[in-house]
């Protein structure tokens, strides 16, 4: 078993010392500004398409979404097979600079809680000041005109957000839809967009997609792969919550999934466990309502399908019969 310390830093300037909280932990360091001042990794990418639709995240979201970068840098990269003490539940270090440190502070016992239910995983989150100069990381938005969006609808390129997204624009609802993407999602995604597009019209005013992601490259020194992946809602999570932190009042992150994968009962006797997903459990998601709260961020997340079944969402679906069949899920 070997703990990791993954340490963020930004522009070329973050030259902090920052202290490992174990001796003999193994370092990494990830540099999430570039020589132009942008945010590396994708989330630079969502931010200029934000701001492209007149969207301007706040500096908390910033903050929440480079802290989820180094998680999902950290999830696919520290191999549970080499690197922990049984096979699966490794130990993860990470040291984030913000701007508010008291803030985040104040929430770091909710966020390690949040992250080991999510991933099996021991965590440790550690905030420092962000280096002078890096103050702000939000760029004005190219255009002071955006659609009247209703809220944020979570689109994953499976059936089930796709029924989300149907239900809502058949109900004459305008969300921004947000992607991540980073493998196989990628032509699904693209398809299922394609299908919205033909039917309701052209979906770009209205669709963000991210690809956040780290490749061997990424690192200082070699790293494995890690399939498993079960701290992916996490940045999905967040990546929703940059976007919403942009709009006015109290937007619906909605987060379209059916209540028996939500509650990752055992399907058969080889489905238990660490086999089954934990993204939208009830008490993951309530977790990350307190967070918001906390970091005063004004968003409400929701799940409208929390008491059915795929087949009842199928069943109940607006146009069920005209577009789904066409995707050959």
């Amino acid at each position: 078993m070997r703990r990791h310390s993954i340490i963020a830093r930004l522009g070329p300037d973050d030259t902090t010392d920052v202290t490992l909280h174990m001796t003999g932990s193994i370092e990494t360091e990830i540099r999430f500004i570039d020589g132009y001042r942008r945010l590396a990794f994708g989330l630079g990418q969502m931010t200029d398409k934000l701001s492209a639709r007149g969207v301007r995240p706040s500096e908390a979201a910033i903050d929440l979404a480079i802290l989820a970068a180094c998680v999902t840098a950290a999830d696919t990269r520290i191999s549970r097979t080499t690197d922990s003490q049984d096979s699966w539940t490794r130990e993860i270090d990470l040291h984030v600079p913000v701007l508010d440190v008291g803030l985040w502070t104040r929430v770091v016992t909710l966020i390690e809680k949040t992250l080991k239910f999510l991933t099996g995983d021991r965590w440790r989150v550690f905030f420092r000041e962000r280096h002078r100069g890096y103050a702000n990381l939000v760029a004005k938005p190219r255009t002071v005109v955006r659609p009247e969006f209703c809220g944020i609808c979570l689109f994953s390129g499976g059936l089930d957000s796709f029924v989300g997204a149907v239900d809502l624009l058949e109900a004459a609802q305008k969300p921004l839809f947000v992607s991540h993407y980073w493998d196989l999602s990628t032509s699904s995604q693209t398809r299922c967009a394609q299908h919205l597009s033909e039917t309701y019209g052209d979906l770009e005013p209205r669709y963000v997609r991210a690809h956040v992601g780290f490749n061997r490259n990424s690192f200082s020194h070699e790293m494995a792969t890690e399939p498993t992946t079960r701290g992916r809602s996490f940045l999905f999570f967040a990546l929703a919550t940059l976007a919403a932190s942009g709009f006015s009042g109290t937007p619906t992150i909605y987060v379209p999934e059916n209540g028996v994968i939500s509650l990752n009962v055992p399907l058969d006797p080889l489905r238990v466990g660490a086999w089954s997903t934990r993204t939208t459990h009830p008490f993951y998601m309530a977790r990350w309502q307190d967070l918001l709260g906390q970091i005063g961020i004004a968003a409400s997340f929701e799940n409208p399908y929390r008491f059915k079944t795929k087949g009842e969402m199928l069943g109940a679906c607006a146009i069920e019969n005209e577009i789904i069949p066409t995707l050959n899920y």
